[in-house]
């Protein structure tokens, strides 16, 4: 019974990380990172998935969002991001989205 009571609560401590993630953006501003898996998501400030790509589809400007997300670059910078909840650009550098570090940002609803 030790045994099982072990594997639990290594499985319990396992999922901790993603139920503690937090936005780094401010109220009403929706977050994108790129995971490990080379797949770009994007967050809603309580850190519910909007929308991603299929993993191994990290050009978030080249579009193939699941849900149908556009997002629209100028020289490869992110201008606007339509959602299927609404628009949002002004998009900045993150410390994380949502816990993902790589090429996090937030941007505002314009």
């Amino acid at each position: 019974m030790k045994f099982s009571f072990a594997l639990f609560v290594a499985a319990a401590l396992s999922v901790v990380p993603a139920a503690m993630a937090q936005s780094a953006c401010g109220g009403g501003q929706i977050e994108l990172g790129v995971t490990g898996s080379n797949q770009v998501i994007i967050f809603a400030n309580d850190c519910g998935v909007i929308d991603q790509t299929e993993p191994g589809n990290t050009a978030a400007c080249n579009n193939g969002f699941i849900e149908g997300t556009n997002i629209v670059c100028n020289n490869g910078d992110i201008t606007l991001i339509n959602t299927p909840g609404g628009q949002f650009g002004g998009c900045v550098g993150a410390s994380n989205a949502c816990g993902i570090v790589a090429d996090a940002i937030c941007c505002r609803p314009v």
